[in-house]
């Protein structure tokens, strides 16, 4: 299947862009696959011009209600393809992001690398699939949260370290209330 050999040339690629671009290759080669089953599927049925045909006339043997169920079984194999690969990455991004810890270029890098994954994926099947995004969100979602635990943690150490200086300036300030809100401090 084509999915386990992207997933082996997502592990060699360092290279985002590099990535990006196999991923699309491999979604342009599912699709012209899919286009010549279907041309095909045109051609069986008699909806394609004489003129578009490389050799005679072409065996008739699909009925029009059996093209239309073709033609939906392919836009089915096909979203289905885009799905698989969409789950097979999200749970990628999911389980090889427990213990690592990323950076903020890394966190931009991988939204980059999941927009155009899914920008390929509507392109190609027409439409969306959520599961990349959500793994993306929550992947996110995490590093944030860990981004400013540690620098709460930081900030906490730093005030914990920090010498404090009792000042006893109750008197004055009691002064200063009085004479705001009564105008007369005896």
């Amino acid at each position: 299947m084509i999915v386990p050999h992207l997933l082996k040339l997502k592990m060699q690629i360092q290279n985002s862009g590099q990535r990006t671009a196999v991923v699309r290759s491999s979604f342009r080669r599912v699709k012209a696959v899919h286009d010549v089953i279907k041309e095909t599927a045109a051609s069986s049925a008699g909806l394609l011009p004489a003129s578009r045909l490389s050799v005679g006339e072409p065996d008739r043997f699909l009925s029009a209600e059996e093209h239309g169920r073709v033609e939906a079984k392919l836009r089915d194999l096909l979203s289905s393809v885009c799905d698989y690969c969409n789950e097979r990455l999200a749970s990628l991004v999911s389980t090889q992001s427990e213990g690592q810890t990323v950076t903020a270029a890394q966190v931009v890098e991988l939204s980059r690398t999941v927009e155009e994954f899914a920008g390929a994926c509507e392109a190609t099947c027409g439409r969306q699939s959520a599961a990349l995004k959500a793994a993306f969100k929550i992947r996110a979602g995490g590093y944030v949260h860990r981004f400013h635990g540690q620098r709460k943690s930081k900030l906490t150490l730093l005030l914990d370290a920090e010498r404090w200086k009792l000042e006893l300036e109750i008197a004055e300030f009691m002064y200063e209330v009085s004479h705001a809100t009564w105008g007369d401090a005896t």
